[in-house]
């Protein structure tokens, strides 16, 4: 029985690739697979359910990679035993790359049929090998598409909460504002002090509550220390002309 096709899928061979040598992707595709446990490596044994036309059985056996050239072919053997019959079954695949840099998988194949399911007719076993190439082809599409979405959907998360880590605590804003500067001068033999107005481009920052209350309380005992200044300027203006 043959079982060859084509089937394009959106994104890159290496990204197909890595898809098809997980285990768990291979029990999802392969119809009728029930249970796919690795048994040494690309060495796994099979359990699966296989209808083929009026024939029903549950088979056994298992499933080998071999010849792989990552990213562009490998080779699947497997073997399967049931009470109604055998299959040995040997495909050929490979994974190219088309012109807009998607992947295409190729695979070629051929079954070898024992038994109770070798005397099913010829049409039906064709019949059979297109159902399950089909199958294949969609149920890899919707896992492909499926992780696709949530890699992306993740990939936006924490791209997100990245910028918000890097957003700075304080945020900085310019404002403008006079500047009063006490002066001590001398006018005719007279010490006297002036004050002086100049306008000043300061940096106000926005910070935490405790900041704020901790600037609130330097910038009173600023002010307090100036008051105090301007006091013992103004007994030394008097005191000091005499």
């Amino acid at each position: 029985m043959k079982v060859n096709g084509k089937h394009e899928f959106k994104i890159s061979r290496e990204k197909l690739w890595s898809y098809l040598m997980d285990p768990e992707v291979l029990a999802k595709i392969t119809p009728g697979v029930s249970k796919l446990e690795v048994t040494g490596e690309d060495q796994f044994k099979t359990i699966s359910d296989i209808k083929i036309g009026p024939v029903k059985g549950s088979f056994k056996g298992k499933l080998n990679v071999v010849e792989k050239t990552e990213p562009e072919s490998f080779v699947i053997n497997m073997e399967q035993h049931s009470k109604i019959g055998n299959a040995h079954v040997k495909v050929d695949m490979k994974i190219d790359e088309t012109e807009n840099g998607n992947a295409a998988l190729i695979f070629d194949g051929n079954a070898k049929l024992s038994g109770m399911i070798a005397r099913t007719g010829q049409r039906v076993l064709s019949g059979v090998a297109n159902v399950i190439t089909k199958e294949v082809f969609e149920a890899l599409e919707k896992h492909i598409e499926e992780n696709e979405a949530t890699t992306a959907t993740e990939s936006k998360v924490v791209e997100k909460n990245e910028k918000v880590e890097s957003t700075p605590l304080h945020s900085k804003e310019k404002r403008q504002e006079k500047i009063v500067e006490d002066k001590l001068v001398e006018r005719d033999n007279t010490i006297v002090e002036t004050n002086s107005v100049k306008e000043k481009v300061i940096e106000t920052v926005t910070m935490p509550e405790k900041e704020k209350v901790t600037s609130t309380n330097a910038a009173t005992t600023a002010n307090e220390s100036g008051l105090l200044n301007s006091i013992a300027n103004f007994f030394k203006s008097i005191f000091g002309s005499k």
